[in-house]
Order: C-alpha cells, then structure tokens, then sequence
C-alpha cells in the first residue's frame, strides 16, 4: 500500500503591489532593430537601474523580476534589452521588449530561466538609432512548487 503525504511549501515573502508596473513580453530583435545604431557611453538614456526578484505568491514555481529605472530627460520611445550572455548585446544574442512608454520607469518580467544570470538594458529612441543605458544584471529566482512524497509499505 501506497501512502501519500503532500509537502506544502509556504512562501512567506512581501510582495509589493503589482498593478503599476508593467508586463514585459521579450521577443527576438527584428531586422529593423539589429540594423539601428546603438550609442553606448556618457548620454546614457536611463540611470538608477535596480531590480527585485520574487516567487509569485499565487503561482507556485513562477518567478518574477521586476526590473526599475530613471529614464533621461527628453522624448522618444523606450526599449528594454535582455540577454543571458555576457557579450549578448555585442552579438545580436538578445531579446526586445519593445514599445515601452517614453515615462516608463519599470517593467516586470515573468518565467525566466531559474538561477541564471541575465544582462539588461533601457533604451531610448534618438533620431534614426537607440542610447542605451549602463548594462544591469539580475539572477532568475529559483522558486519551490508543492511536491508530492509518496511511501511505500510492503
């Protein structure tokens, strides 16, 4: 006879409210985007960068990142660029979240790969081509689901 016995993990974690900050759907960089200029160096287009990484209290497994920034002054459309390589930028190895608001200040990022190191950057638009910030980094959370231990009596 099988005995089951469920293992309940409680995730004691202060989640900050959510409804302000943004979803951020990562896809690969169109031709158009590769082909654009990036300006790297002292006109960075955001500063402060910061992150928090978190277990979802309601989804078992998921992590959340929620990435934070001061965009410079000016006008144009933002970007944010994410990549698991430390020279993905360098590479064209990255993903686009693409269409952020000129005034956006943070993004949230769900279901990335658990405990791998990730590279970011924001973007903003500046003529025909992009100024993109410093590069920040950030761990994926590695997040506990509910598991099933099963004994067995002969």
């Amino acid at each position: 006879m099988a005995r089951r016995w469920l293992v309940p993990v409680v995730l004691a974690l202060a989640a900050p409210a959510l409804a302000a900050t943004p979803r951020l759907t990562l896809s690969p960089p169109g031709a158009a985007q590769l082909s654009q200029p990036v300006e790297t160096g002292a006109k960075a287009s955001a500063s402060d960068l910061s992150w928090q990484a978190r277990c979802s209290a309601t989804e078992p497994g998921l992590g959340l990142v929620t990435l934070r920034w001061q965009p410079a002054a000016g006008e144009g459309e933002q970007r944010l660029d994410v990549t698991g390589f430390p020279e993905g930028f360098a590479s064209g190895r990255y993903l686009v979240a693409a269409g952020l608001a000129a005034d956006g200040t943070s993004g949230l990022l769900e279901r990335m790969e658990p405990g791998v190191n990730y590279y970011w950057r924001v973007l903003r638009r500046s003529g025909p081509g992009w100024i993109a910030s410093a590069t920040g980094r950030f761990e994926a959370p590695t997040c506990p689901v509910d598991s099933a231990v099963e004994e067995n009596e002969r």
